[in-house]
Protein backbone atom coordinates (compact mmCIF):
# COMPACT_ATOMS: atom_id res chain seq x y z
CA UNK A 1 0.00 0.00 0.00
CA UNK A 2 2.84 2.32 0.81
CA UNK A 3 4.44 1.56 -2.56
CA UNK A 4 1.20 2.50 -4.33
CA UNK A 5 1.05 5.79 -2.42
CA UNK A 6 4.65 6.59 -3.28
CA UNK A 7 4.04 5.80 -6.95
CA UNK A 8 0.94 8.01 -6.99
CA UNK A 9 2.84 10.80 -5.24
CA UNK A 10 5.69 10.64 -7.75
CA UNK A 11 3.21 10.57 -10.63
CA UNK A 12 1.32 13.58 -9.30
CA UNK A 13 4.58 15.50 -8.88
CA UNK A 14 5.60 14.67 -12.44
CA UNK A 15 2.22 15.78 -13.76
CA UNK A 16 2.49 19.06 -11.85
CA UNK A 17 5.99 19.70 -13.18
CA UNK A 18 4.92 18.97 -16.73
CA UNK A 19 1.88 21.24 -16.37
CA UNK A 20 3.98 24.03 -14.90
CA UNK A 21 6.58 23.60 -17.66
CA UNK A 22 3.91 23.73 -20.36
CA UNK A 23 2.32 26.78 -18.72
CA UNK A 24 5.67 28.57 -18.57
CA UNK A 25 6.32 27.74 -22.23
CA UNK A 26 2.92 29.08 -23.18
CA UNK A 27 3.60 32.22 -21.15
CA UNK A 28 6.96 32.69 -22.84
CA UNK A 29 5.41 32.16 -26.26
CA UNK A 30 2.65 34.66 -25.48
CA UNK A 31 5.19 37.21 -24.23
CA UNK A 32 7.27 36.71 -27.36
CA UNK A 33 4.22 36.98 -29.61
CA UNK A 34 2.74 40.05 -27.89
CA UNK A 35 6.06 41.78 -27.27
CA UNK A 36 6.29 45.25 -28.75
CA UNK A 37 9.53 47.19 -29.18
CA UNK A 38 10.14 49.97 -26.73
CA UNK A 39 10.12 53.55 -28.04
CA UNK A 40 13.52 54.65 -29.33
CA UNK A 41 15.19 56.88 -26.81
CA UNK A 42 15.83 60.54 -27.58
CA UNK A 43 19.20 61.76 -26.29
CA UNK A 44 20.06 65.12 -24.83
CA UNK A 45 20.80 67.79 -27.39
CA UNK A 46 18.85 66.13 -30.19
CA UNK A 47 15.91 67.72 -31.92
CA UNK A 48 13.10 65.33 -32.76
CA UNK A 49 11.77 65.84 -36.29
CA UNK A 50 9.67 62.75 -36.92
CA UNK A 51 8.54 59.81 -34.79
CA UNK A 52 6.01 57.17 -35.71
CA UNK A 53 6.03 53.56 -34.62
CA UNK A 54 9.55 52.09 -34.61
CA UNK A 55 11.03 55.00 -36.62
CA UNK A 56 12.73 58.08 -35.17
CA UNK A 57 14.29 60.93 -37.14
CA UNK A 58 16.25 63.66 -35.40
CA UNK A 59 18.56 66.38 -36.66
CA UNK A 60 21.47 63.98 -36.05
CA UNK A 61 20.38 60.46 -36.95
CA UNK A 62 17.67 58.14 -38.18
CA UNK A 63 16.96 55.08 -36.04
CA UNK A 64 14.48 52.38 -36.85
CA UNK A 65 13.76 48.81 -35.83
CA UNK A 66 13.89 46.47 -38.79
CA UNK A 67 10.91 44.06 -38.48
CA UNK A 68 12.67 41.40 -40.58
CA UNK A 69 16.05 41.41 -38.82
CA UNK A 70 14.56 42.44 -35.45
CA UNK A 71 17.40 44.78 -34.70
CA UNK A 72 17.84 48.48 -34.12
CA UNK A 73 19.62 50.30 -36.94
CA UNK A 74 21.00 53.82 -36.70
CA UNK A 75 22.43 56.01 -39.46
CA UNK A 76 24.09 59.38 -38.85
CA UNK A 77 23.25 62.20 -41.24
CA UNK A 78 26.83 63.43 -41.00
CA UNK A 79 27.89 60.43 -43.09
CA UNK A 80 24.84 60.26 -45.37
CA UNK A 81 25.48 61.40 -48.93
CA UNK A 82 22.29 60.66 -50.89
CA UNK A 83 18.64 59.79 -50.51
CA UNK A 84 16.34 58.03 -52.96
CA UNK A 85 12.58 57.81 -52.97
CA UNK A 86 10.87 55.18 -55.10
CA UNK A 87 7.09 55.00 -54.92
CA UNK A 88 5.19 52.75 -57.33
CA UNK A 89 1.47 53.13 -57.68
CA UNK A 90 -0.62 52.23 -60.71
CA UNK A 91 -2.85 54.86 -62.23
CA UNK A 92 -6.59 54.87 -61.64
CA UNK A 93 -7.29 54.12 -65.32
CA UNK A 94 -5.01 51.06 -65.31
CA UNK A 95 -6.60 49.68 -62.15
CA UNK A 96 -10.10 50.08 -63.56
CA UNK A 97 -9.22 48.41 -66.86
CA UNK A 98 -7.60 45.46 -65.06
CA UNK A 99 -10.58 45.02 -62.73
CA UNK A 100 -13.01 45.18 -65.66
CA UNK A 101 -11.08 42.52 -67.56
CA UNK A 102 -11.01 40.22 -64.54
CA UNK A 103 -14.76 40.64 -63.97
CA UNK A 104 -15.59 40.01 -67.66
CA UNK A 105 -13.38 36.89 -67.77
CA UNK A 106 -14.93 35.56 -64.55
CA UNK A 107 -18.50 36.16 -65.74
CA UNK A 108 -17.73 34.55 -69.10
CA UNK A 109 -16.27 31.52 -67.35
CA UNK A 110 -19.33 31.15 -65.08
CA UNK A 111 -21.69 31.52 -68.04
CA UNK A 112 -19.76 28.87 -69.98
CA UNK A 113 -19.89 26.46 -67.03
CA UNK A 114 -23.66 26.94 -66.62
CA UNK A 115 -24.34 26.41 -70.33
CA UNK A 116 -22.01 23.42 -70.35
CA UNK A 117 -23.84 21.77 -67.44
CA UNK A 118 -27.26 22.37 -68.93
CA UNK A 119 -26.34 21.23 -72.44
CA UNK A 120 -26.37 17.66 -73.69
CA UNK A 121 -23.11 17.69 -75.63
CA UNK A 122 -20.42 19.06 -73.29
CA UNK A 123 -17.38 18.34 -75.43
CA UNK A 124 -17.81 21.41 -77.60
CA UNK A 125 -17.18 23.76 -74.65
CA UNK A 126 -13.90 22.18 -73.55
CA UNK A 127 -11.63 24.38 -75.77
CA UNK A 128 -13.28 27.50 -74.30
CA UNK A 129 -12.04 26.84 -70.77
CA UNK A 130 -8.33 27.08 -71.52
CA UNK A 131 -8.20 30.68 -72.83
CA UNK A 132 -10.64 31.82 -70.15
CA UNK A 133 -8.61 30.28 -67.34
CA UNK A 134 -5.34 31.59 -68.77
CA UNK A 135 -6.73 35.12 -69.17
CA UNK A 136 -8.15 35.04 -65.64
CA UNK A 137 -4.82 33.87 -64.14
CA UNK A 138 -2.86 36.48 -66.09
CA UNK A 139 -5.29 39.19 -64.98
CA UNK A 140 -4.94 38.18 -61.33
CA UNK A 141 -1.14 38.17 -61.57
CA UNK A 142 -1.11 41.62 -63.17
CA UNK A 143 -3.57 42.90 -60.59
CA UNK A 144 -1.34 41.56 -57.81
CA UNK A 145 1.72 43.26 -59.29
CA UNK A 146 -0.12 46.57 -59.35
CA UNK A 147 -0.16 46.74 -55.55
CA UNK A 148 1.55 49.97 -54.44
CA UNK A 149 5.13 49.69 -53.19
CA UNK A 150 6.96 52.37 -51.23
CA UNK A 151 10.73 52.34 -50.76
CA UNK A 152 13.19 54.89 -49.37
CA UNK A 153 16.93 54.22 -49.59
CA UNK A 154 19.94 56.16 -48.40
CA UNK A 155 23.65 55.73 -48.99
CA UNK A 156 26.52 56.41 -46.62
CA UNK A 157 30.03 57.65 -47.27
CA UNK A 158 31.61 54.25 -46.52
CA UNK A 159 29.59 52.58 -49.29
CA UNK A 160 26.92 51.02 -47.07
CA UNK A 161 23.23 51.60 -47.63
CA UNK A 162 20.03 51.39 -45.69
CA UNK A 163 16.36 51.87 -46.30
CA UNK A 164 12.76 51.32 -45.35
CA UNK A 165 10.22 49.67 -47.62
CA UNK A 166 6.58 48.80 -47.15
CA UNK A 167 3.43 48.02 -49.07
CA UNK A 168 -0.23 48.10 -48.02
CA UNK A 169 -1.97 44.98 -46.87
CA UNK A 170 -4.66 43.41 -49.03
CA UNK A 171 -7.45 44.94 -46.97
CA UNK A 172 -5.79 48.39 -47.05
CA UNK A 173 -5.31 48.05 -50.79
CA UNK A 174 -8.93 47.12 -51.42
CA UNK A 175 -10.22 49.95 -49.20
CA UNK A 176 -7.78 52.43 -50.82
CA UNK A 177 -6.21 53.25 -47.47
CA UNK A 178 -3.30 55.66 -48.05
CA UNK A 179 -1.93 55.62 -44.52
CA UNK A 180 1.36 53.97 -45.47
CA UNK A 181 1.91 56.40 -48.33
CA UNK A 182 1.40 59.37 -45.99
CA UNK A 183 3.79 57.81 -43.49
CA UNK A 184 6.51 57.42 -46.13
CA UNK A 185 5.98 60.96 -47.42
CA UNK A 186 6.35 62.37 -43.91
CA UNK A 187 9.46 60.24 -43.41
CA UNK A 188 11.06 61.55 -46.62
CA UNK A 189 10.27 65.15 -45.65
CA UNK A 190 11.90 64.60 -42.26
CA UNK A 191 14.99 63.03 -43.85
CA UNK A 192 15.34 65.91 -46.30
CA UNK A 193 14.99 68.44 -43.50
CA UNK A 194 17.63 66.70 -41.41
CA UNK A 195 20.06 66.36 -44.33
CA UNK A 196 19.58 69.98 -45.38
CA UNK A 197 20.46 71.15 -41.88
CA UNK A 198 23.93 69.63 -42.03
CA UNK A 199 26.95 71.86 -42.76
CA UNK A 200 27.92 70.75 -46.21
CA UNK A 201 29.53 74.09 -47.06
CA UNK A 202 32.23 75.58 -44.84
CA UNK A 203 31.15 78.52 -42.74
CA UNK A 204 34.06 80.72 -43.79
CA UNK A 205 35.40 80.43 -47.34
CA UNK A 206 38.06 82.95 -48.32
CA UNK A 207 38.16 83.75 -52.05
CA UNK A 208 40.22 86.07 -54.21
CA UNK A 209 38.42 89.36 -53.77
CA UNK A 210 39.49 92.97 -54.00
CA UNK A 211 39.88 94.53 -50.58
CA UNK A 212 39.02 98.21 -50.22
CA UNK A 213 41.03 100.28 -47.76
CA UNK A 214 39.05 102.75 -45.71
CA UNK A 215 39.87 106.34 -46.68
CA UNK A 216 41.80 108.52 -44.26
CA UNK A 217 40.88 112.22 -44.08
CA UNK A 218 39.96 113.41 -47.59
CA UNK A 219 41.93 110.78 -49.48
CA UNK A 220 40.17 108.68 -52.05
CA UNK A 221 39.75 104.98 -51.36
CA UNK A 222 42.50 102.81 -52.72
CA UNK A 223 41.63 99.43 -54.11
CA UNK A 224 44.34 96.83 -53.79
CA UNK A 225 44.16 93.34 -55.15
CA UNK A 226 45.73 90.85 -52.81
CA UNK A 227 45.67 87.41 -54.29
CA UNK A 228 45.24 84.67 -51.75
CA UNK A 229 48.14 82.34 -51.27
CA UNK A 230 47.08 78.81 -52.06
CA UNK A 231 43.86 77.42 -53.48
CA UNK A 232 40.55 77.59 -51.64
CA UNK A 233 39.36 74.10 -50.80
CA UNK A 234 35.78 73.03 -50.43
CA UNK A 235 35.47 70.77 -47.45
CA UNK A 236 32.47 68.47 -47.59
CA UNK A 237 31.24 65.88 -45.18
CA UNK A 238 32.29 63.09 -47.51
CA UNK A 239 35.73 62.60 -49.02
CA UNK A 240 34.39 61.28 -52.32
CA UNK A 241 34.03 64.79 -53.75
CA UNK A 242 37.37 66.31 -52.73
Amino acid sequence: MSRVKSVLLITSRGVRKSLSASASKQRELKDWWDAKPKPIRLYEGEKEIFRQGPVLVTDTRISHIDPFDRELKTYMFEHMISLRKNFYQASTRTRRICKALIIVALLTLLFTIIVDLMGEDTRRFIPVYFPLLISLIVGLIVWRDMRPKYRVEWFMRDGTSGGIKTEPLFREWMMNNQGREKFMNNLVDALNEAMAGKAWWPKEVSVNTATVQTPTDNAEPVVTDKPQTGKAELKLVTDHYQ
